[in-house]
């Protein structure tokens, strides 16, 4: 009988990774919408966004690399019987 709890694990650190990201976006997005509603200028207000897209594109980046590396390693670990 074939043993799948280390196929459960990789599943679930893959799901973990997505949910932390998600949890992760979800924060600084808010925090980005908080601090945009006080600001006085447009000035500010397009060196928040650029700030905060620039953040946001080098987080994706990272956990993208993070995630795929699970996702390499579970299918690595999946296709070898």
């Amino acid at each position: 009988m074939t043993d799948f709890a280390p196929v459960q694990e990789k599943l679930t650190a893959i799901m973990t990774a997505h949910t932390d990201y998600a949890k992760g976006s979800f924060e600084a997005n808010k925090q980005y919408f908080a601090k945009l509603a006080t600001l006085k200028t447009p000035d500010e207000a397009i060196q928040l966004t650029t700030d905060h897209m620039k953040s946001a594109r080098e987080t994706f980046v990272a956990e993208a690399k993070k995630i795929g590396e699970l996702y390499k390693t579970f299918l690595h670990g999946s296709l070898t019987f």
